[in-house]
């Protein structure tokens, strides 16, 4: 599914407000916020969504009354030391026993020592 980079103002939003906005935006539906960054000084949230199509995703900010100053199309991102269509070789994380863990196919054999035997049975590639 793409990937698309939101920018949003928070005009005079506080903190916990911020960490609402950002609740529902994870929430999703047509859309879900993979990952929320945010400056509180100069009032910008930006967003990392997965969407099927970018008219979705528009759609669905508008729904919310969710307003942006910008979106785009994650293409391509850097893995490594090469430029790669993005989500070809994203790594994959996974929370267990409240421990963060990433797969081990991207990075080869020596992350696999980290990973205990019940949480490999949740490792896998999307």
């Amino acid at each position: 599914m793409p990937r698309y980079l939101t920018q949003h103002a928070l005009a005079c939003l506080t903190r916990q407000g911020a960490e609402a906005l950002a609740q529902r935006m994870q929430a999703g539906g047509l859309a879900r916020a993979e990952r929320v960054l945010v400056n509180m000084l100069e009032g910008k949230m930006f967003v990392e969504f997965r969407a099927n199509s970018r008219e979705e995703l528009e759609a669905w900010l508008k729904t919310e009354g969710m307003h942006f100053d910008f979106l785009v199309r994650i293409e391509w991102e850097m893995y490594g030391d090469k430029l790669q269509i993005a989500d070809q070789n994203k790594p994959d994380l996974r929370v267990c026993n409240d421990r963060l863990f990433e797969s081990p196919h991207l990075f080869g054999a020596p992350f696999t020592r980290y990973l205990e035997a019940p949480c490999a049975a949740v490792l896998t590639k999307q």
